[in-house]
This record gives structure tokens, sequence and C-alpha cells, in this order.
């Protein structure tokens, strides 16, 4: 579900990657737009880790530079945020994560099916429960807000209707936030 926090969590766990630069040579984090072809894919992964991949040759041949670097590089983080379709790691160039060459591969997607299909360990996100949400919005539009006991219920309801998506509660509640 969109807004339930899955590229938040992901950003912490990217920042806490990189404070610990002895645990992977490399911690790349791409964004997977919608329509993102292998050749973007590629791009983007190349220019994050500062190598070039001939834009001359076909997707199998870029896949197989792409793999040969990434391995060169040693152990890596790869992670895909927001990844729409399921997609062939070999075919872009990525090598299979594994034990034995301690790679990491982490995706978001909205999809649990793509999470699937793409032999991943899923962790779903789960909406926040009724009293969490409401700390967050409370966090978000001021504590002071209880000092006005008739404006309460109407936050309440409003709080509510975000559904637990802490993106929507933050979004709007920040909104609110001194008025």
């Amino acid at each position: 579900m969109p807004g339930v926090g899955k590229a938040s969590i992901v950003k912490l766990v990217n920042n806490e990657l990189l404070k610990d630069a002895n645990q992977f040579n490399i911690v790349v984090w791409i964004t997977v737009s919608r329509k993102c072809s292998f050749i973007e894919l590629q791009n983007k992964i190349a220019q994050a880790i500062n190598a070039v991949i001939s834009e001359d040759e076909d997707e199998t041949i870029r896949a197989g530079m792409l793999s040969e670097i990434l391995a060169q590089k040693g152990r890596y983080v790869l992670i895909l945020d927001d990844v729409l379709d399921n997609f062939s790691l070999e075919e872009v160039g990525i090598p299979e994560p594994t034990a034995s060459n301690g790679s990491k591969l982490v995706l978001t997607s909205q999809s649990l099916d793509v999470c699937r299909r793409m032999n991943c360990q899923v962790i779903k996100m789960e909406l926040l429960p009724g009293a969490d949400a409401w700390t967050l919005f409370l966090d978000k539009v001021g504590q002071n807000l209880m000092n006005f006991t008739v404006l309460v219920p109407f936050a309440r309801s409003i709080a509510e209707r975000c559904a637990g998506l802490p993106l929507a509660i933050i979004t709007v509640a920040s909104s609110m936030k001194g008025e």
C-alpha cells in the first residue's frame, strides 16, 4: 500500500549501512520508476557506483559488464525502491546475492506478487494501530492541540480518516500545525 512507510524504513536502513563502511563495499539506493527499462536500471546502478557501461552495447552485453563490475567491487547492498514489476536479476546484470558473496538486495514494492516472483523474503508493512496513529498525529500537529478540548474530537476524526497510513498522517497533521 502506498504511504505505509516502506521507503522510510529502507531509508533508515540505507543511512545506517552508510555509517558502517566496513560492513559493505558499496551501498546503492535506486528508485525504480514506473517505466524503468533494463537499460535505464543498468545506467542508474552504474552511475551510482561510478562505473561506465558502453551505451553502444545491447542489454545482454551491458548486463554482463555490470555484473562483472559489481562482482569486482565486492560485497554490496542494492536497495531498489518502488519496484512495480518483477524482473530477472541476471538480465539486468545484478549478481545473485548469496551467503558466499555476502551481498544483499533489498526491494520495496506495493505488490506482494512481485516480491514472491523475485524470490524475496517478504516483510509486510502494516498500518499503524489507532493509538500509534494518534500519537504520530499529535507529534506532527503539536501537543498543544490538547489544550483546545473543543478541537480534539475533530482532530481524532481527521487522524482516523488517515486510516493508519503514516505518510497521510504526517502530511495532514503537519499541514494543520499552528492552524
